[in-house]
């Protein structure tokens, strides 16, 4: 459901799972997110130095469904100086945001000190955290880990994580359950450029607070005054969510599973190695297991694993799913299951996210790679699967190694938002 007047907007689940609530007069958003009518997050605003994009003019917000998902579009500028154009889309799906912001900067420009966006409080009280460690700190085999969250000071803040580079995912876990998600979108070479001010020029914090937590995520913090090149800027990033235990209904798999591989171009290949035909691919009662993974994939659509990697043309066996091969070829495959029946089970098994270095998935070229991880591209495509499939279908996302991110666990929802 999508809720609009000339204050606020509204985002609500089609089974009153969650809400996200936008201020019409503001750039950056959501301002709030209740996930079983508690308070899960607040804020995410966008500043630079000590002015924030409330003292931005904003145009009329827009609200809409597109391809399953509902999407609240916002821009304006700050109205002093020379111009800072702002724009912002934010694409809801079953348990999660994701969010894509343009910067257009202005010449002559400087940041004294910070510049920071999709920071956001959670109030209340949290138990531990997990965290999803930079992609540097990864390919040096630092790997994530639950950390237990310490007694709030009485006053003041405790920091109890800091991180130059951004971390790909932070999760957050309250005692009953209930947990949020903050994570970098795949374009982390552009969060670590810091707007050209290099490596390591970022600023990613926890605090702690009496009266909950603050995330900050300022891609740039300097220690003297920084000028940008003037052009457009894009950096993306998400937030999902869980209820508590027992106020989410977890959808479970019924009947005899039956498993499907991928052929290169997309054709469903069964156990036995057969192509099946159409009248013999879905039976009553059966569920689909997709296994996106486990194929033997063409190399230029393979993921390179850390720089040198991909300097020496070392590849790993998985898919980087940002490969528009790759893409093409699941689609296709989602389309056979379409076609054969309006009702069914499937459970998408290997579509896990990872970073990689390659840089023709992006479209682009560079000498040393460019470092990104797929979660966009994942979280997309299981949004467009359950917009082509439509409410008929029950659609899982199988975790694998992730089962400490909600952005997966839930992520094939059914949402309310197909069009």
């Amino acid at each position: 459901m999508i809720e609009q007047d000339s204050e606020h907007i509204v985002i609500e689940h089609q089974d009153g799972l969650w809400t996200a609530e936008h201020a019409a007069h503001r750039l950056a958003g959501p301002q709030r997110i209740q996930v079983g009518g508690q308070d899960m997050a607040l804020g995410t605003p966008f500043h630079v130095d000590d002015v924030s994009d409330e003292a931005a003019v904003a145009s009329r917000p827009r609200a809409y469904r597109k391809g399953g998902v509902a999407v609240v579009s916002t821009s304006g500028r700050f109205p002093f100086g020379r111009p800072l154009e702002y724009q912002q889309t934010c694409r809801y799906a079953g348990n999660h945001v994701r969010v894509t912001v343009d910067i257009q900067w202005p010449r002559d420009t400087a940041v004294q000190r910070h510049l920071g966006l999709g920071g956001v409080v959670l109030p209340g009280e949290w138990k531990r955290f997990f965290c999803v460690p930079p992609a540097l700190h990864q390919a040096s085999g630092t790997v994530g880990r639950w950390e237990r969250i310490p007694t709030p000071p009485s006053a003041g803040e405790t920091m109890i994580g800091h991180w130059h580079r951004p971390p790909l995912a932070l999760v957050f876990e309250r005692a009953d359950g209930a947990a949020l998600e903050l994570g970098t979108g795949s374009d982390l070479w552009r969060w670590e450029s810091a707007f050209g001010a290099g490596l390591e020029g970022g600023s990613y914090k926890v605090l702690l607070r009496k009266e909950g937590i603050q995330i900050v995520r300022e891609p740039l913090m300097c220690c003297s005054p920084h000028t940008p090149v003037p052009r457009p800027y894009r950096l993306s990033w998400y937030m999902a969510w869980r209820g508590a235990k027992g106020t989410w209904t977890t959808q479970v798999l019924k009947g005899e599973r039956r498993l499907f591989t991928l052929g290169a171009n997309g054709e469903l290949i069964a156990e036995n190695g057969e192509i099946p035909s159409d009248s013999h691919l879905i039976d009553s009662g059966e569920c689909i297991v997709l296994d996106v993974g486990g194929c033997v994939w063409p190399a230029e659509w393979r993921r390179s694993g850390s720089v040198p990697d991909f300097i020496r043309g070392t590849l790993l066996s998985v898919p980087c799913w940002h490969s528009t091969g790759v893409q093409k070829a699941v689609r296709r495959a989602i389309r056979q299951l379409k076609g054969r029946g309006r009702e069914g089970q499937l459970l998408l098994h290997g579509l896990y996210p990872g970073v990689c270095w390659g840089p023709q998935h992006l479209g682009r070229s560079a000498e040393n790679g460019l470092v990104h991880w797929d979660i966009n591209a994942v979280l997309d495509l299981v949004a467009w699967t359950r917009q082509q499939l439509g409410d008929g279908w029950r659609v899982w996302l199988e975790p694998g190694h992730w089962t400490e991110l909600p952005s997966l666990v839930g992520s094939g929802e059914r949402n309310g938002f197909r069009t």
